[in-house]
């Protein structure tokens, strides 16, 4: 709980905004509950850059054809 508390003020207050999207590809579903519980401390703006999302969430944010060749045969992309 410290760490998580200490990680999030060093990226606050030493490196803000930095950061354009952040997507995280079927993170696991403890993860999504972790996620509720740290979210008040992170910035809202912070908050709206960070995506969960399942494989087919992943092409409303990136070109399947930009995806690298292991990570576009492991999910399944629509043609």
């Amino acid at each position: 709980y410290q760490v998580v508390k200490r990680i999030m003020y060093v990226l606050a207050h030493f490196y803000p905004e930095r950061m354009g999207l952040m997507l995280l590809l079927d993170a696991p579903m403890v993860f999504g509950a972790f996620w509720e519980i740290i979210k008040p401390w992170i910035d809202p703006v912070t908050v709206e850059k960070i995506k969960l999302v399942d494989s087919e969430q992943l092409e409303n944010y990136i070109d399947p054809a930009s995806l690298p060749k292991e990570l576009a045969d492991s999910i399944e992309v629509a043609p």
